[in-house]
């Protein structure tokens, strides 16, 4: 199975559960499973470095670029961190109005 399949998540990052039951009412699926390339990179990014425990090294901590001014840095760190999921980064650029990343596995 490719890692860009996988259990989704909403909005707010709770899972993706949407029930369906047979003719006896009882649960025969739920949980929603599809495409997470994107939530992975969001998650990667999101992340500090050990809120994943199966790969506690793992996470660029995103949040922490707002007082900081080294771009190429944050770039080198993003293109690390989604190298450590098997990502590879095709294009990569942060400005003042936002971030642009396209990567696939």
């Amino acid at each position: 199975m490719s890692k860009k399949i996988g259990i989704q998540l909403t909005g707010d990052l709770e899972l993706a559960i949407n029930p369906v039951r047979d003719s006896s009412g009882l649960i025969v699926s739920g949980i929603t499973v599809g495409d997470t390339l994107y939530q992975n990179q969001y998650m990667i990014l999101n992340a500090q470095k050990g809120e994943f425990k199966e790969n506690p090294t793992l996470g660029v901590g995103i949040n922490d670029m707002a007082n900081d001014d080294d771009l190429n840095e944050w770039k080198k760190a993003i293109r690390e961190e989604f190298a450590k999921d098997g990502l590879k980064v095709d294009k990569l650029s942060i400005t003042t109005s936002g971030m642009e990343v396209k990567a696939d596995y």
